[in-house]
C-alpha cells in the first residue's frame, strides 16, 4: 500500500476546507481501507465496484459473518476522519453485496462518530 499524504494536519473549519478534506483525505483513506481488507490494490478499485466483488479477495463471500466488521475495523485503522477523532460506527445491518464502492463511501460518511465540523457538508 502506497503511503499517502494528508492535505489536512489540522481540522477543516470551513465548508469549503470541508469539501476539499472530504474528497481527498478521507476518499483516500477509505480506498486505503477497502484495499487493505480486500486485498485489492488501490488503483484497481473503481467506484462502480460493489462490496461483494471486492469481497472475493478476502478469501469468504461478503455476507459471511463478520466480514462487514471487518471492513469497518480496517475503515477505523486508516483513521479515515483524521485530524478528527471520529471513527466510523458498525451499520447496524448488512449492507447488501451489491452496494458499490461510491456508495460505501457515503455509508463510512454518515456513520462517523461523533460528527466532524464537516458532517453537514457531506454528500
Amino acid at each position: 500500500m502506497a503511503t499517502r499524504t494528508s492535505d489536512f494536519e489540522s481540522e477543516p473549519s470551513t465548508p469549503e476546507e470541508c469539501i476539499v478534506w472530504r474528497d481527498g483525505d478521507v476518499h483516500r483513506r477509505i480506498r486505503a481501507a477497502l484495499s487493505a481488507w480486500s486485498h485489492v490494490p488501490e488503483e484497481l478499485i473503481l467506484s462502480t465496484m460493489t462490496l461483494g466483488q471486492l469481497a472475493v479477495g478476502t478469501g469468504v463471500p461478503w455476507d459471511d459473518p463478520g466480514n462487514q466488521g471487518r471492513l469497518v475495523e480496517a475503515t477505523n485503522e486508516q483513521k479515515v476522519f483524521s485530524p478528527f477523532d471520529s471513527v466510523m460506527k458498525p451499520p447496524s445491518t448488512l449492507v447488501p453485496g451489491t452496494t458499490t464502492v461510491a456508495e460505501w463511501e457515503k455509508v463510512v460518511w454518515k456513520r462517523q462518530e461523533p460528527h466532524t465540523f464537516c458532517f453537514v457538508f457531506g454528500s
